[in-house]
């Protein structure tokens, strides 16, 4: 077997803190999600949100990364800069699975999940909305209700039968331990947590 095509998928819940992001960018290829780029540039950055496009747009963000985006959240097909995602990757249920279909038609073989903190949305405190970027422009606050597990869990399912030739590796949340039943039983996914993958990846540089 050859070496492995790495890629981290970067999302934005609240246990990504934990790692030092700059030195993901010398162990792969980076793609972050939305509103990240305020505090870490990504290799490719993505949105598939009207509101955090016009933002990229407001901020020359182009001029920072390679940028894609969804051409139906916004009028963006003449915008400098923004690469517009088709196909699957316009069907995309929510912008960090669309980063991890980025990841796959790229050739990535080796895929590291973190900042998807899904929570057992019955147990306080977790029915909160939870992102690195809560209260801030474009965001909910964070004690507004958080999108339903339901409209994510059978995405990471598809991505992970479609691929079975692909490693995907999940920094689940220390905080919670929660895994969804459903990501436990495929062969071509781990779970770890977040703070032993951080300790690894910050010293790694």
């Amino acid at each position: 077997m050859g070496k492995k095509s790495v890629a981290f998928v970067i999302g934005n819940g609240t246990s990504r803190l934990k790692f030092n992001l700059e030195n993901l960018k010398e162990l792969g290829t980076t793609y972050g999600c939305n509103a990240i780029y305020r505090d870490f540039i990504p290799h490719q950055l993505l949105a598939v949100d009207s509101k955090m496009i016009k933002e990229f747009w407001k901020n020359k963000v182009a001029y920072k990364t390679e940028l894609w985006v969804n051409s139906n959240s916004a009028n963006v097909e003449h915008i400098e800069g923004m690469n517009i995602l088709e196909g699957e990757l316009k069907k995309g249920t929510g912008c960090g699975f669309t980063a991890i279909l980025k990841a796959l038609q790229d050739g990535h073989d080796r895929i590291y999940m973190i900042g998807f903190d899904l929570h057992p949305l019955d147990e306080r405190p977790y029915q909160y909305f939870n992102n690195v970027y809560a209260n801030t422009e474009g965001y909910k606050g964070d004690r507004d209700t958080p999108p339903s597990n339901d409209r994510y869990i059978p995405k990471l399912c598809k991505i992970l039968n479609d691929n079975p030739d692909v490693e995907f590796i999940r920094a689940y949340d220390i905080e919670t331990g929660y895994i969804p039943d459903e990501w436990i039983s495929p062969k071509n996914i781990k779970h770890i947590s977040n703070i032993e993958l951080a300790e690894v990846v910050n010293v790694l540089v």
